[in-house]
């Protein structure tokens, strides 16, 4: 059941819907709800025992609660029309979520079944990273067939900067993109690392560092300041993981993989130079700072469950920063 949620995730183009869901179409998002609805069923059948403690089950049913108390508390203060249905959907997408993680955190019972489950992140996100680099070096998205599906509907697509291809994989941005495989980066490494999570098996190790490469790549070439400091951030703390014979290997492969990257596409390393050494005359990054200046005033009508989750929308302001937004949306117990 979880196998089918990551491909809906990952091989599904996240802007593709069921036309006649609107919002509420994304294969995955329903998918998810489905997990919700059977974990639900399996809990009700339970014979009587010990509870066996989870706090992360715990800690997400008390996000639940605020998101739910937020929008009870956004439906009362009354809302615009066309604010009512991004509320409904959000807290629908918050249960669809709810499905995944506690089938989870109470399906996933043994390290084999868990080793089974990173190993399939794993194959996902090298997957999806290599179509990354597809989309980078064709210039094409390879993914719109998607679109010419009866009954589907496709939003997105490719863009670029300074002349050069942002990738986005399957999602509807690039950072979205970024994001995913670079938050997949640490169990990659440490399936290449154990040979897919069987340290007993003598062959097959260079197989799974093939995913890191493929994410490590994705990542020099999207030009995103966001992908790059997220792939440092990943393979930093995973050098501690690595046998102290292999760090000084790793660490020169990776410096061997970046240089040969950049010298290999031209103008991709000053494009990339010139992201953070103008980063402070950067109108994107300039957008981002001078706008935490207006958090107090959208939270000062609910600063404490927030103005209810997705009824912020970007007519009221565009503040490119998650943070920021649950604290608006959810106030400061959601965040």
């Amino acid at each position: 059941m979880l196998t089918v949620y990551l491909v809906l995730l990952l091989a599904i183009p996240s802007g593709v819907v069921v036309s006649a869901l609107g919002a509420l179409g994304h294969p995955s998002l329903i998918w998810g709800l489905v997990l919700l609805v059977w974990w639900a069923v399996y809990r009700l059948q339970m014979p009587a025992s010990a509870p066996v403690s989870q706090p992360v089950r715990f800690a997400f049913v008390v996000l639940l609660v605020v998101v739910l108390v937020s929008f009870a508390a956004a439906m009362l203060r009354g809302q615009p029309e066309d604010q009512e249905s991004p509320a409904v959907t959000a807290v629908i997408r918050m249960l669809s979520w709810a499905g995944v993680l506690l089938v989870a955190v109470d399906g996933i019972r043994t390290l084999h079944d868990l080793a089974r489950m990173a190993r399939q992140i794993g194959i996902g996100a090298g997957l999806l990273a290599a179509l990354g680099l597809a989309q980078f070096l064709s210039g094409q998205a390879l993914v719109d067939f998607f679109g010419t599906i009866p009954g589907l509907t496709m939003s997105g697509g490719i863009g670029e900067r300074a002349g050069l291809i942002r990738s986005s994989g399957t999602a509807i941005h690039p950072l979205e993109y970024a994001t995913a495989i670079n938050a997949a980066l640490p169990p990659v490494i440490a399936a290449a690392i154990s040979r897919g999570f069987r340290s007993d098996h003598p062959r097959g190790s260079l197989w799974w560092w093939l995913p890191v490469g493929f994410i490590v790549v994705s990542s020099l070439v999207a030009v995103s300041r966001s992908a790059i400091i997220g792939c440092a951030v990943a393979v930093i703390s995973m050098i501690p993981a690595l046998p102290v014979r292999y760090r000084g290997l790793a660490i020169g492969t990776g410096a061997i993989v970046a240089i040969v990257t950049f010298a290999a596409l031209p103008g991709l390393a000053s494009t990339t130079f010139r992201l953070f050494s103008g980063a402070a005359d950067d109108p994107s990054t300039l957008s981002r700072t001078r706008a935490l200046e207006r958090i107090p005033e959208f939270m000062s009508t609910s600063p404490l469950v927030g103005s209810g989750f997705g009824i912020f929308l970007p007519r009221y302001y565009f503040f490119d920063n998650q943070w920021v937004l649950i604290a608006i949306e959810l106030g400061i117990l959601g965040l």
